[in-house]
């Protein structure tokens, strides 16, 4: 009797019958029994060193060793131990592999249960999948009673919810919490929910003192991810916001649609030599790069609107922001518009109240009117999207030193800008701003 391998298999092995019995007829009985066994190690081996799995219908110890070794045999292992000391080496890194995912387990199951059914015996399948006895005979029981359903993989571990530290009643009461209130409105010295203000609410409610990574586990579980949060002032008046996008802007949308107006989004900024908002370079880990920049900021000013059909009109000026350069600007956007009638928007500065500004937009009222935002919402203004785009970008290929390099950099990347309809349209994609768009 010798090791037989499916003649079907990818890679077939057998060992001869003749080799091993010449082999375990000289020498004393270890020698024998590890010669013999050497063979049989070297058959597996090979097969484990192929990339398939050892699919074995057959391989039991030659009745040659039991012949000749026999006392030694029976004084130390009998035929299934031997199997296995065979086995073990070869196998060690199969099994992993064979038992890895629950597919494969799934697979392995099925595959016992239609050997048994071939006609091998529950001992030969156990050793031909390297699995125990009574795991071969929990399968075909299963199987005998449930069918092919029964040998499906189920979910391993706790159940959902199970040994937790907090109750379904006060996780969901944590989260109304965390959602509904900030932490100053709860008493807690925090601005924002971060992990530790979090941990010292359920301590404070619950009288439990959690870790800080268990409570980072409970946010992430419940879909919660640290933000950047969006900052509101506090002076900005809630009902205004809502009058605004629910009455006062559409009634402007239609008008403008009615008399073919354009809608320009007006806004003022400041952009400085020190500017470096957004600027990240790449450098050797723990090798942070060094921006240098002087230490008394040249600053320029510009004035620019938007529209959301991707128009862009800007103006620079040196001086402080005063009535005449309003309207200067506002002249600038009347001429763009060529005799279609403009409405502007604009936030609530003092210089767009002035008298010359009232003054002018009188005498000019067939061809542009101004309307206002509610106080303390620029959120509401895509202009402050260019204004951001500007400082990101503005000094990215070179840092001025005086005002002329200033000047050219600003000039440069607004001229971009209004070469791009496509950049100008993207800032009333913002989730604030598309009401406007």
């Amino acid at each position: 009797m010798h090791a037989v391998f499916p003649k079907s298999a990818p890679h077939s092995e057998s060992l001869d019958p003749k080799e091993i019995e010449a082999t375990a007829n000289q020498g004393d009985d270890h020698k024998r029994v590890f010669d013999v066994t050497g063979l049989y190690l070297r058959a597996i081996q090979a097969l484990a060193r192929k990339d398939t799995a050892i699919d074995v219908t057959l391989c039991v110890v030659p009745e040659i060793v039991f012949t000749n070794c026999r006392p030694l045999l029976t004084r130390q292992i009998n035929s299934g131990l031997l199997w296995r000391s065979i086995l073990e080496e070869a196998m060690q890194k199969k099994r992993s592999r064979l038992r890895g995912t629950q597919e494969t387990q799934e697979a392995m199951r099925r595959r016992a249960v239609a050997a048994l059914k071939g006609g091998r015996s529950m001992k030969e399948v156990a050793c031909i999948f390297g699995v125990s006895y009574s795991a071969v005979r929990n399968w075909n029981k299963k199987h005998k009673t449930g069918g092919r359903m029964a040998l499906v993989s189920v979910k391993r571990g706790r159940k959902t919810g199970e040994k937790r530290h907090l109750s379904a009643v006060q996780e969901s009461q944590l989260r109304r919490w965390i959602i509904d209130s900030t932490p100053d409105q709860l008493k807690l010295p925090f601005m924002l929910w971060e992990r530790r203000a979090v941990q010292e609410l359920i301590e404070q409610r619950f009288a439990l003192v959690m870790p800080l990574r268990t409570v980072g586990e409970y946010l992430a579980r419940w879909g919660f991810s640290c933000q950047r949060p969006v900052v509101r002032f506090d002076e900005q008046q809630p009902r205004a916001v809502r009058q605004w996008l629910k009455v006062e802007y559409p009634a402007i949308a239609r008008r403008a649609h009615e008399q073919e107006a354009e809608i320009h989004w007006v806004d003022e900024t400041g952009v400085t030599t020190s500017s470096a908002s957004g600027a990240r370079g790449f450098a050797p880990k723990g090798q942070t790069p060094l921006l240098k920049r002087p230490a008394r900021a040249l600053r320029i000013n510009v004035i620019s609107s938007v529209t959301n059909k991707g128009k862009a009109r800007f103006m620079i000026y040196k001086t402080n922001f005063t009535a005449p350069i309003f309207i200067k600007f506002l002249r600038q956007i009347v001429r763009g518009a060529k005799g279609r009638k403009v409405i502007v928007i604009v936030d609530n500065l003092r210089v767009h109240y002035a008298k010359p500004v009232q003054k002018w937009l009188e005498s000019n009222r067939d061809l542009i009117t101004v309307e206002y935002l509610p106080s303390y919402s620029p959120e509401l203004n895509p202009d402050e999207y260019l204004n951001s785009d500007l400082k990101a970008n503005v000094h990215r290929h070179k840092r001025p030193r005086e005002m002329v390099t200033l000047e050219g950099n600003v000039r440069s990347h607004l001229k971009l800008i209004s070469r791009t309809p496509q950049r100008v349209r993207a800032y009333f994609g913002a989730k604030h701003i598309k009401y406007a768009a």
